[in-house]
């Protein structure tokens, strides 16, 4: 037989909003949510849905004999489905919905028979456990079913009935732990054995009792009224500087921020609190009217100004010229007004208010430049420039270009006055002064005929002027011609002492001091371009070139002297004249020979060459050689040395019969060969340059016994020798 207690009853803690329990019993109360605006946590703190463990109150798993408070032995049991049966056969029945206790006849007299569960609760909260209850029993006292929480129980309804007969029935209890002891009892009194008793138990509910609730409910009220009290408080602070209620109200505060403080401080419920937030809101309230009064007399006194100061000007555009009529006493009334404008609006409207007062006072120094104050008329006799510079300064304070164009159309008709009047005052002295200057241009170069006494004369003229403007003008250009003309006597004095040095430095070139002669052997390169550093101070064109066609005879004799021509060794028959030079100037050569001129050759910058066969003969007695720079000017000649008589010899002349060619040497200038054979002349063969030749003679039919001459010639044909050839067979 198993044995343990009755298992798997679930107890299940939910949140469920006030009124749940309504309908539970009497003993449930019920809250409004819309009451309080909150919901109130209130938990079921018995669940019969499903099974859990129902247990002693010690914690010991038995059935219970006895009565509460007494723990006895455990009862075995056996569990079949959803009934659980001691060996007493007393019975529990727990199907998740319900509870079922039964004793059957044949208990012994006075017995108790009991069941304990523990349901969570906070300490202090009162709560209520309703069911339906329904007993039976055979016995004409009946059973008598108890229900306890710890030492607090209620005795259930005793009646003798069936099951079908039920019973709302309650316990309320004030929990003061946080686990609560509930325990069911079946109790049968005086019984026989002859008679049974049971008790079943339905439709469980718990939380709560209406009393805590409405206890909840009204805290969570007070709760709710304070923040509310709060947050008008608050508001109602925001509206003051620095949130102090008993000071002034904030600038920004407006009528829209006082009806949101008032709404608050409606939905306050406490009378009081209430009653003194009305009185902070009347007070922010009068200030705010206070305030809008006081802004719209500012208002009305701004808008007098603004007309007073727009009536100055024009279409009342203060950026604008000031009115024909405007004059000093409307100013002032104007000014009268300003002064008591707000300070935000006041910076504007004195703004403009200042621009007509400048406008004003340089109208009235434009007027009293001219006779009876007349623009259109002739100026003052008495009205001079320090005037007109006064009346301009007046002007410059006046700003926008459409009032100060009036302003200084009519200065400047005053201005145009008083120039013309000075103009032909200073006529003379201006023209004294433009006469030092080419083409009168005071701001150009004097003239080379301006000297001391025209400046100086001109000084005394400008010296009577009164206008301190023109006289310091007049005497600023004749301080430039003083200046020009001193720079040019220091220019002239310096430029006679450069040519000097120039001329001298030349003439010490040449021999005797004298430039049209030969320079000396000392003269150098160093020497020349000493020279020319001097000539080229010399400002005097004309005679800068007399010195520099001076010094060029100099560098020319000087580069001819120094110019080093090298003729290679050149011989009669040579195809090429070559040589060298050092002198870059060199671009053209040509060669007289005997009088006759032949122009070629190609000249590098340091080299030369130059074709000149059939041009130089043996007998050319006079060969000269000229080098030439682009200008076709000579530069050198140089004379070709007597070229020497060609010269030279056959030295051996041999031929064998059968043989393509005769063979021989030679020493010498020999340059061709011809050869006779039985008195008849043939040319031709090759002379080769290491003192061989040869003579093609198969087909000229040569014997043993024939008479074969050589004869050797040089380059120009000169006849130098001739040989006998040996025959052999």
């Amino acid at each position: 037989m198993q044995k343990g207690i009755l298992k798997n009853i679930f107890l299940a803690t939910v949140i469920v909003s006030a009124g749940v329990l309504g309908n539970i019993g009497t003993a449930v109360g019920e809250v409004s949510a819309a009451e309080v605006n909150t919901t109130i946590s209130n938990p079921a703190i018995l669940d019969v849905s499903a099974f859990t463990n129902w247990t002693t109150k010690k914690g010991v798993e038995v059935f219970k004999n006895g009565s509460y408070g007494v723990d006895y032995t455990m009862d075995a049991y056996t569990k079949t489905g959803n009934v659980f049966k001691t060996t007493a056969n007393r019975t529990v029945t727990l199907d998740g919905q319900s509870v079922a206790m039964y004793m059957p006849a044949g208990a012994a007299t006075g017995i108790y028979y009991c069941l304990y569960k523990w349901v969570k609760t906070e300490i202090g909260k009162e709560y209520t456990v309703a069911f339906d209850v329904a007993i039976s029993t055979n016995d004409t006292t009946g059973a008598i079913p108890n229900l306890y929480v710890d030492s607090t129980g209620t005795n259930i309804k005793t009646v003798k009935s069936s099951y079908s007969s039920n019973y709302r029935q309650s316990i309320t209890f004030t929990a003061t732990a946080q686990t609560s002891t509930l325990t069911l009892e079946l109790r049968k009194p005086n019984f026989t054995t002859t008679y049974s008793a049971g008790v079943k138990l339905t439709n469980f509910a718990s939380g709560k009792s209406e009393m805590q609730i409405a206890k909840e409910k009204a805290e969570l009220e007070n709760q709710a009224d304070s923040e509310r009290q709060t947050a008008a408080r608050d508001t109602i602070a925001d509206l003051f500087e620095n949130g102090d209620v008993t000071g002034i109200i904030k600038e920004e505060t407006d009528q829209a921020a006082i009806d949101y403080a008032k709404s608050l401080v409606d939905d306050v419920t406490d009378s009081s609190n209430r009653a003194e937030l009305d009185q902070l809101l009347t007070e922010a309230q009068e200030q705010l009217d206070a305030k809008i009064a006081e802004k719209e007399e500012k208002k009305a006194q701004q808008e007098e100004a603004k007309a007073a100061v727009e009536a100055l000007f024009q279409n009342g555009d203060t950026a604008g010229a000031i009115k024909s009529m405007t004059n000093q006493a409307l100013l002032d009334v104007a000014q009268q007004l300003v002064d008591v404008v707000d300070n935000n609006q006041k910076l504007t409207l004195q703004s403009a208010l200042n621009k007509a007062q400048n406008q004003l006072n340089a109208r009235i120094m434009i007027d009293f430049l001219f006779e009876d104050g007349n623009v259109d008329g002739e100026i003052k006799a008495s009205t001079d420039q320090s005037d007109v510079d006064l009346a301009q300064k007046f002007i410059g304070f006046v700003t926008g270009e459409v009032a100060k164009e009036p302003l200084q159309t009519d200065l400047n008709k005053a201005v145009a006055q008083l120039s013309e009047r000075e103009r032909l005052a200073n006529a003379p002295m201006e023209e004294a002064v433009k006469a030092l200057f080419e083409n009168d241009d005071v701001t150009g170069n004097i003239k080379t005929s301006t000297d001391q006494a025209a400046i100086d004369n001109a000084k005394e003229l400008v010296a009577t002027i009164k206008n301190a403007s023109k006289k310091a003008e007049l005497e600023a250009y004749i301080t430039d011609a003083q200046q020009q003309l001193d720079a040019r006597n220091v220019e002239i004095a310096a430029e006679l002492a450069r040519q000097q040095s120039a001329r001298e430095a030349i003439n010490n070139l040449f021999e005797n001091d004298d430039a049209t002669t030969n320079i000396k052997e000392t003269t150098d390169q160093a020497a020349i371009e000493a020279v020319q550093t001097v000539i080229d101070t010399v400002t005097d064109t004309k005679l800068k070139a007399e010195l520099q066609a001076d010094l060029d005879k100099a560098k020319a004799q000087l580069k001819i002297r120094d110019t080093k021509i090298e003729l290679s060794d050149f011989k009669f028959g040579d195809t090429t004249l070559k040589g060298t030079h050092n002198n870059a100037d060199i671009t053209k050569m040509n060669i007289v020979v005997d009088g006759v001129t032949y122009w070629g050759g190609k000249v590098t910058e340091d080299s030369f060459q130059f074709y000149a066969l059939y041009k130089i003969s043996k007998y050319s007695e006079n060969v000269e050689v000229n080098f030439f720079n682009s200008k076709n000017e000579l530069i050198i000649t140089e004379k070709l040395n007597t070229l020497p008589t060609p010269t030279g010899e056959i030295t051996n002349a041999s031929y064998k019969i059968g043989e393509s060619n005769i063979h021989g040497t030679f020493s010498g200038d020999i340059d061709s060969i011809t050869v006779e054979i039985d008195g008849k002349l043939y040319y031709g063969g090759t002379v080769y340059p290491d003192g061989t030749f040869k003579f093609y003679g198969l087909d000229k039919k040569i014997k043993v016994d024939s008479e074969v001459i050589i004869r050797a010639y040089s380059l120009d044909k000169t006849y130098l020798g001739s040989k006998q050839l040996e025959v052999t067979l």
